[in-house]
């Protein structure tokens, strides 16, 4: 094995969990904000009686807080960088 080999393998591999990580967040940010939408528009539409359309309305606020800390998270995770490779 040459040397900086295994610290060439030790950065593929974050590399590659890194992208796993960051396509999963996209697909649970996608799944959230489309509930958002969902929900938004029922509570908008008073499809159901009205405390149950508020419920639905805080709740769709309470999401969109969420899709808002998990985009941050995907902002931090796309810049991470492995705590073993020195600059």
């Amino acid at each position: 094995m040459r040397p900086g080999s295994k610290l060439k393998n030790e950065r593929d591999f974050f590399e590659f969990d890194r992208s796993v990580l960051i396509t999963q967040l996209d697909a649970i940010l996608l799944t959230v904000r489309n509930a958002v939408t969902e929900l938004a528009m029922l509570a908008a539409e008073n499809v159901f009686d009205k405390p149950l359309s508020v419920r639905l309305k805080r709740k769709a606020r309470d999401l969109d807080r969420m899709a808002r800390r998990l985009d941050d998270l995907g902002k931090v995770l796309a810049r991470a960088k492995s705590p073993r490779v020195k600059k």
